[in-house]
């Protein structure tokens, strides 16, 4: 990939942090109302993504890979780590962000090379804006959403202006566009096109280690799994983090035969009131034959990859 010089790279973040700073001082002549409004324009919100986006980071030779699904109750929150590089997917409700500080602190991690929002719900990006504003983030890769669906919540605009503040790198998920993290390699997959339905606005990417593969899924519901495949995408992996919290409104049995994963995960909260996982959706993965954990009941997954091999280790078994 064609690398940016330091000179326009320079040019590139002044340019961005005039336009985000023209953010804030929208969001000031905002606060006081009582609707939120977004303290930006949709048009403003991509240049900066044409300002700021990169294209890859530089692989680190010989390490090993590990995926660890934290337990952050009814939400989802993974860290990736790979020849000293870390992602974070997400970081569930925000009473979540002391669990995942000291997690990262705890690893040695003092800086995360990508933070992956998958879409604007609570129960993905509620911890997201205190972790960024309390740890070095390179760089974010968010959906890019239509000026009409834009949610107005209270998290997303913390979220982003977190984002602002942090200095990052934005990066709009765009299918088809392939990064690394170390020695793994990662693919953005969906969004595929514009839905009113933020879940099928989800960040769904297959990260590659060795021979072994990894796809994360967000809350992507059933369409998006049909425009996949329609798609002729290459969707097959080891392991598969399953959508929406095990819900009967993805990981339909067309989707899982291309998939074909060997471990399944499910982030899930004990006694939610969603009803999550879906008793079918369990039972479909066991039909495959597939080995299935869940957060609620194994609480912090950690699955482990030396390029061909796989391990996994669960919090409550070691307890």
């Amino acid at each position: 990939m064609k690398r940016v010089s330091k000179r326009k790279r320079k040019k590139r973040i002044f340019t961005a942090a005039a336009v985000l700073i023209l953010l804030a001082v929208s969001l000031v002549f905002t606060s006081f109302m009582g609707i939120i409004e977004l303290p930006f324009e949709i048009t403003a919100w991509k240049d900066v993504f044409e300002l700021v986006n990169i294209e890859t980071i530089t692989d680190v030779p010989n390490s090993d890979f590990s995926v660890t699904f934290l337990d952050v109750g009814q939400g989802d929150c993974s860290v990736i780590k790979s020849g000293g590089q870390t992602m974070l997917i997400d970081g569930g409700e925000p009473e979540n962000a002391d669990k995942i500080l000291n997690f990262l602190k705890e690893n040695s991690i003092t800086k995360l090379d990508y933070v992956v929002a998958t879409h604007p719900h609570s129960d993905h990006i509620g911890a997201l804006p205190e972790v960024i504003d309390n740890i070095k983030v390179e760089n974010v890769i968010i959906p890019e959403i239509s000026e009409e669906n834009v949610p107005t919540s209270k998290i997303y605009e913390d979220f982003l202006l977190a984002v602002q503040k942090s200095e990052a790198n934005v990066i709009a998920a765009e299918p088809g566009n392939k990064y690394s993290l170390g020695d793994a390699n990662f693919k953005i997959l969906a969004p595929v096109e514009d839905d009113d339905e933020l879940n099928n606005m989800s960040v769904v990417l297959k990260m590659t280690f060795g021979n072994n593969s990894f796809l994360f899924t967000g809350d992507a519901e059933k369409k998006v799994e049909n425009a996949l495949l329609e798609l002729d995408t290459d969707l097959s992996a080891d392991v598969i983090k399953i959508g929406h919290h095990g819900s009967s409104t993805s990981t339909s049995d067309k989707y899982l035969k291309a998939v074909s994963p060997e471990i399944a995960v499910i982030s899930v909260g004990e006694d939610n009131r969603y009803g999550h996982p879906d008793y079918e959706t369990v039972e479909r993965l066991a039909k495959y034959g597939v080995k299935t954990y869940m957060t609620k009941d194994d609480g912090d997954i950690v699955i482990t990859s030396d390029g061909n091999k796989l391990s996994v280790t669960c919090q409550k078994e070691e307890q």
